[in-house]
């Protein structure tokens, strides 16, 4: 199985021992085509998602599929809605609903197969109680 790891703010690639790269390179950039692209909590800091998703299905290879952690969407979301440590502006642009979620993806042309909720929903709970 060959992983490969994209993060387009790093200073430089990444190398580790056991040989998995972590590449400085934007997905537009890279070239190679991919089962699995795994996001984990990118989409809120991204200006332009439905754009980006695009960009992900075009890099996947046929059947191939795209994983994304969202956070604080749905009750939490609503729920801290006024509190600037959940939206943490300026780095995150937004924080999804599951609506949303399913727009973005419905406007990039794929399909959601399954919306979970984890348990990332309890530790912001737990950050915001240690905080308040």
């Amino acid at each position: 199985m060959n992983v490969d790891g994209i993060e387009p703010f790093l200073e430089c690639d990444i190398e580790y021992e056991n040989g998995l790269v972590i590449k400085k390179a934007f997905l537009a950039d890279v070239k190679e085509k991919y089962d699995i692209i795994f996001y984990d909590n990118v989409f809120e800091h991204l200006e332009s998602p439905v754009s980006d998703m695009m960009i992900a299905k075009s890099k996947l290879n046929m059947d191939g599929k795209i994983v994304c952690i969202f956070p604080g969407y749905g009750d939490m979301t609503r729920k801290f809605c006024g509190n600037s440590y959940i939206i943490q502006p300026p780095q995150h642009v937004a924080l999804y609903t599951e609506q949303g979620i399913r727009s973005i993806a419905e406007r990039a042309e794929l399909k959601v197969i399954e919306i979970k909720k984890t348990s990332i929903y309890e530790w912001y709970l737990k950050r915001y109680w240690i905080e308040n």
